[in-house]
Order: structure tokens, then sequence, then C-alpha cells
């Protein structure tokens, strides 16, 4: 075996299973552990996840889950599997931050506001809308004048309650959600 690579559990009825919230994750799980990590198709958010027969209450009731995430992210998976009657667990691998500017390095984000270098932006989290907002520091009016394209409606919603009003939402967040919402908007000028 090829040192640090991490061993394929056996294919068994009762073996471990690998969900991932989309396809870009599933290619990893294949890549990393050999075997295909089931994705929902219709969008990759924790709703559509537990959409998933194999996420069902009859499927789950006594399990034990891990979910491998970032820090601080939503707590919907862990609740509804609860619910569900799993036990989950959390194990953290990254954390989410703002990017960090100095003089020799400064922050663009004002620049190109104040030039209208930008004429969308597309988000696929709140907390990138939070950490996109402090980095437009003092041009925030010129940042929530523009077109902004969010992947689902709980993220719409967080823009209209941070004060955007030109609102776009793709199907997902998976890449040709986003691409085929930029295309649409390209060609009809369209917001919510």
């Amino acid at each position: 075996m090829e040192q640090n690579a991490i061993p394929v559990p056996e294919t068994r009825s009762d073996a471990i299973q690998l969900l991932a919230i989309g396809q870009a994750t599933s290619r990893q799980i294949e890549q990393s552990f050999g075997t295909t990590g089931a994705f929902p198709t219709t969008a990759a958010d924790s709703e559509s996840l537990l959409a998933l027969a194999s996420l069902q209450e009859d499927k789950i009731s006594g399990k034990k889950i891990l979910i491998v995430r970032g820090e601080g992210g939503r707590e919907t998976l862990k609740q509804q599997l609860e619910q569900r009657g799993a036990t989950v667990q959390y194990l953290e691998l990254y954390r989410r931050v703002s990017p960090q500017f100095d003089p020799q390095n400064p922050n663009p984000l004002p620049s190109l506001l104040q030039n209208n270098g930008i004429d969308i932006v597309t988000i696929t989290s709140g907390q990138a809308l939070e950490y996109l907002t402090e980095l437009a520091e003092d041009k925030q009016v010129q940042l929530k004048a523009l077109s902004l394209l969010a992947p689902s409606q709980r993220i719409v919603d967080i823009a209209k309650r941070s004060g955007f009003e030109k609102l776009i939402q793709s199907r997902g967040a998976r890449d040709m959600d986003i691409v085929d919402a930029l295309i649409q908007w390209q060609q009809s000028g369209s917001t919510l």
C-alpha cells in the first residue's frame, strides 16, 4: 500500500457510505477512497442532500454519521439527521476567513467599485457575502447597487436583508447552474 494511503472499506451492506454535497466533492471522494460518493443531482446544498433516499429516517435511524465540513457551517444537516434518529458528529477540516490585505497587497475591491469595474457579483454562501460587504469598506453603497447572483433562496434572503436589491437566483451552486444564470442575466439583464 502506498504510504499515506487511506484504506478503502469493504463493500458490504453495512459498510461505510460516503455522500457528497455535489459532483466535485464526489469526484474527490472517488480519487481519495476509490469509491463514489452519492450526491444530489438537483442542487448542491444541505436541503438537496437531505432529500436523498439514503438519508431518510427508515435508512438512518440508529446510525452514526460523520459530517466533514468547514468550521462554523450551517446546522441544518445535523439537526435534520438527528431528528431522523441518527447520531451525528462533526469533523471540521477547514476555516473560512476573509482575505487580509496590507499596503504591499492592497484590497482591490473599493477601487473596482469606485471605478465601475464590476457588473455583477456571484456569491455562494452567507458568510462569503458578509466578508464581501466588509471588504467593500466605504464603497458598500456601490456594492449593493450591483446585480448579485446567489445559488439559493436562503442566500437571496440574506442579501435582501443586507440591502442588496438587484438579485438573481441560479438553480443551485454547481458551476453550470451559475454559468447558466450568468448567461441568462447577460442576455436579458433580468433580476428578481
